[in-house]
């Protein structure tokens, strides 16, 4: 699956939108580059079914901090497990699809609220011990909304990795909910087109420009070197 999308924030008062491509090989591969900004380079986040790594560019003086060189950091062995979630492409709520099967667990928490809707509050426990809660519309049954506690906050954004080599993990603290708005069928999927991420008190939307389903995978995307 390749998915070009751009994410749109707020720094400072100044309305920023970066590029973003994401690209996925079911069970071997999870990347996704996201363009630079402000001067600074383009950064990845890298995930194979083997290891992990995150790139930062370069960063330039700002607001009092030094400058930084350009670095790649190997994720740890829970880092990598905790973002390979993120190489299902069972649709765009992979880990809930057979879930069973791929070792999850699946508890009904009871009803809830959002936005005036009616949903079902599940929580979903991955394999690796992980958990995230769906709220599903009992209406239409669209996922209308996803969150997190702890690092797997960070792992739900996809941004974990570079997160946290630039100091904003947030660790245990960390708090992530995501809203999905704008369905879409793609190719029989049925895909939501924006999402609204909220990151502690970090606000984002990223817009989705394009998804393709079942195209080859450029071996490029596999390399963590820059």
């Amino acid at each position: 699956m390749q998915m070009e999308s751009v994410l749109k924030l707020s720094i400072m008062g100044q309305a920023l939108e970066i590029n973003l491509n994401t690209v996925k090989e079911n069970g071997k591969l999870f990347r996704r580059d996201m363009a630079g900004i402000m001067g600074m380079g383009s950064s990845y986040t890298l995930v194979t079914d083997t290891a992990g790594w995150a790139y930062i560019p370069s960063l330039p003086s700002f607001g009092g901090s030094e400058a930084t060189k350009s670095a790649i950091q190997k994720m740890t062995p829970d880092e990598l497990v905790g973002q390979q979630f993120e190489m299902d492409c069972s649709g765009p709520f992979g880990p809930l699809v057979d879930y069973a099967a791929k070792g999850n667990k699946a508890e009904l928490l009871g009803m809830e609220k959002l936005d005036k809707q009616d949903c079902y509050n599940i929580k979903l426990t991955l394999k690796s011990g992980q958990f995230i809660q769906y709220l599903i519309s009992t209406a239409d049954y669209h996922v209308l909304q996803v969150s997190a506690v702890g690092d797997m906050a960070g792992n739900l954004t996809g941004f974990a990795a570079i997160m946290k080599m630039m100091g904003n993990g947030r660790g245990k603290k960390a708090k992530t909910s995501i809203q999905y708005r704008k369905y879409m069928t793609i190719n029989g999927v049925l895909f939501p087109m924006e999402q609204v991420i909220s990151f502690g008190p970090i606000e984002t939307v990223i817009s989705i420009q394009s998804v393709q389903f079942n195209q080859p995978i450029d071996k490029m995307f596999y390399r963590n070197s820059k």
